[in-house]
């Protein structure tokens, strides 16, 4: 059964829950987990980021996407968390309670309780893909924004968010094969290929940056290698 609220558990024992092969907490509440990451690293960049005199012409953005992640992703992503491996378990029990009736009605009707259950699921997890994109796209903007040092935590922050993007896809992929062609199915279907493409554009927004600081690593280097004084050939 799932904890009362997991978020709430010390961090090795919340390792243990996803480690213990159980359902739950599954791929959804590690999709929100991952996305909560990146919500507290964009906030720690942008609070540094508003302490530097430098930047005072960006503090008004800087303030507004610090506002937004707390605001608006945090507590948003935190309720996910919770509410998917709530729902995930309540389908488990659903699955284990058709699995054991013999009562063809009876099975029948557990079978149809536990896909109308997996359709929440599948839409939670959407949710999360959907919260998770968004939160990348706004950590682009304070690695864009923020203080220029600190680029390994907002780079950290998109990538976090990026995870919790493609782990709800697979879950939702993975769940989508079990129904039967509807008018829900491919509007469903049709949401998580629109996430797709949105996630596909921002990873390859994430590698150009990565390329920009992996060139600036290089061009330090060759700058050190042109300073260092010349062997005495004498």
């Amino acid at each position: 059964m799932v904890q009362e609220n997991l978020l709430l558990l010390p961090t090795r024992q919340l390792l243990d829950q996803f480690g213990a092969g159980n359902p739950t907490p599954g791929s959804g509440s590690a999709a929100a987990l991952s996305g909560l990451l990146g919500c507290k690293l964009g906030q720690t960049v942008c609070s540094i980021s508003l302490k530097k005199p430098e930047l005072q012409p960006d503090w008004p953005t800087l303030k507004y996407l610090h506002d937004r992640l707390t605001n608006e992703f945090e507590p948003t992503l935190a309720e996910f968390f919770q509410k998917d491996s709530e729902l995930f378990d309540q389908l488990i029990s659903l699955r284990r309670l058709r699995d054991q009736e013999v009562d063809p009605v009876k099975k029948r009707r557990y079978r149809d309780d536990a896909l109308a259950k997996q359709r929440d699921s599948t839409e939670a997890a959407l949710s999360i893909a959907g919260t998770c994109i968004t939160l990348a796209e706004i950590n682009l903007q304070v690695f864009q924004t923020g203080w220029k040092t600190v680029r390994g935590d907002s780079g950290a922050a998109i990538s976090c968010a990026l995870s919790g993007v493609s782990a709800s896809l697979f879950a939702s992929y993975l769940n989508l094969k079990d129904f039967r062609d509807s008018e829900w199915l491919r509007n469903t279907k049709q949401n998580a290929d629109d996430l797709f493409t949105r996630f596909r554009e921002t990873q390859t927004k994430l590698v150009t940056l990565a390329f920009g600081l992996q060139e600036e690593a290089e061009r330090t280097l060759a700058s050190d290698q042109l300073s260092l004084p010349l062997d005495d050939e004498s």
